[in-house]
């Protein structure tokens, strides 16, 4: 299914946002992290991480490294 242009922005601004929060809580991160992240195309899935992050004590635990 193709995004409209309102859920691919909606899309591009939750993996800015996850990949900020991302780096806050774990420091710089690995260009790989940032592809891995920015190839997430479910919004769903863009949420659990979020929250994963929340709690996790590594990238690791979120399953992205």
């Amino acid at each position: 299914m193709k995004l409209t242009w309102a859920d691919q922005l909606r899309k591009e601004g939750a993996q800015e946002a996850l990949l900020h929060l991302l780096g806050v809580r774990f420091g710089p991160l690995s260009d790989d992290v940032k592809r891995r992240v920015e190839g997430i195309s479910s919004m769903e899935r863009l949420n659990t991480i979020v929250e994963q992050a929340l709690a996790a004590h590594s990238l690791e635990e979120i399953g992205l490294r």
